[in-house]
């Protein structure tokens, strides 16, 4: 749905987000932010209205962009400017999700969860036979002990509600700013998506000295090979693949974000690794599984066979 300004009457980009302060500079720019928003979106800017589709209705953000034509921004602006409880992942998972999938579930199926399928639940008794002996993962002890021996090794608890259920666990509060850095690029190490997993194999193939996850202020990179390189594996979803996605693209799953907004949150990475000394090869998603592992691999060498040239110039 297009965007007009109230007072010049010209169709607004969503990248223009300042357009109406400039037209109209005269009250706070909070208050010149609700009239441009209810001027294009009077029905859902209502705070009553508004109230009755979240609240009673319990639209999500996707259905009220699909019903309404505002974007996720807007309506998160207009729940603060209102004072409307905003819901957090898990209170819209428990509302809506999952009353959703349910539904979906008995209109298909006739049963609220596809588990409850004898047809699936003859699967995995199959598939626990064939891998563990067991009708269910839960009655071998070969499982549980392996589960024990993996989670005792990585975060010296045996159950991850021990880690995460308690705060006396982490002791985070308590923690410095290096020790919390420790436990960070512990976690994030243990939870590598399939594209890192390839770089890190073909990083070893190559006999780099590398490391995985490492910090530089507040920013996460995920691998380092000597002291100059740094590597990023960006999904083209997450990172907002510029051949893919134009400036004003918005990520609900990244908290209804643009395209920009993430491009600029990345540039801002990489000019602070610039500022430290180090260099940045951005590897996409996309890319990499077009390529083959020895291309990467020249990828990569040719990146540091660059920089080793500067050293000496």
């Amino acid at each position: 749905m297009s965007r007009k300004c109230p007072i010049c009457q010209k169709e607004v980009k969503p990248s223009d987000s300042n357009h109406y302060f400039r037209c109209n500079n005269t009250i706070p720019k909070i208050e010149a932010k609700y009239e441009f928003i209810s001027y294009n979106f009077p029905y859902i800017s209502n705070k009553e209205n508004l109230k009755l589709e979240y609240e009673d209705n319990l639209k999500s953000l996707p259905s009220l962009k699909m019903e309404f034509g505002i974007d996720f921004k807007s309506v998160i602006f207009l729940l603060d400017y209102h004072g409307i409880m905003k819901r957090s992942m898990s209170e819209s998972s428990k509302l809506i999700s999952v009353p959703k999938y349910k539904q979906t579930c008995n209109d298909k199926y006739g049963v609220d969860n596809v588990s409850k399928l004898n047809s699936v639940k003859i699967k995995k008794q199959q598939t626990f036979l064939k891998h563990y002996g067991v009708d269910n993962i839960w009655k071998s002890e070969e499982y549980y002990e392996w589960l024990h021996k993996h989670m005792l090794e990585k975060y010296g608890a045996k159950s991850v509600s021990n880690i995460s259920g308690t705060a006396n666990y982490w002791g985070w509060k308590t923690l410095t700013d290096e020790e919390k850095k420790d436990r960070l690029k512990k976690l994030l190490s243990n939870f590598s998506s399939k594209l890192e997993l390839r770089v890190k194999k073909i990083l070893e193939e190559l006999n780099l000295v590398f490391e995985h996850q490492i910090f530089i202020k507040n920013y996460s990179f995920d691998f380092l090979i000597g002291d100059k390189l740094l590597i990023e594996v960006n999904g083209d979803y997450w990172h907002a693949n510029p051949k893919f996605y134009s400036h004003d693209d918005e990520f609900f799953f990244r908290n209804g974000k643009t395209s920009k907004e993430i491009w600029d949150k990345d540039f801002k990475k990489i000019k602070l690794s610039s500022q430290y000394g180090y260099s940045v090869l951005t590897l996409w998603e996309s890319d990499l599984n077009s390529m083959n592992d020895n291309e990467i691999k020249t990828t990569i060498l040719n990146k540091i066979d660059l920089i080793n040239s500067n050293k000496k110039l």
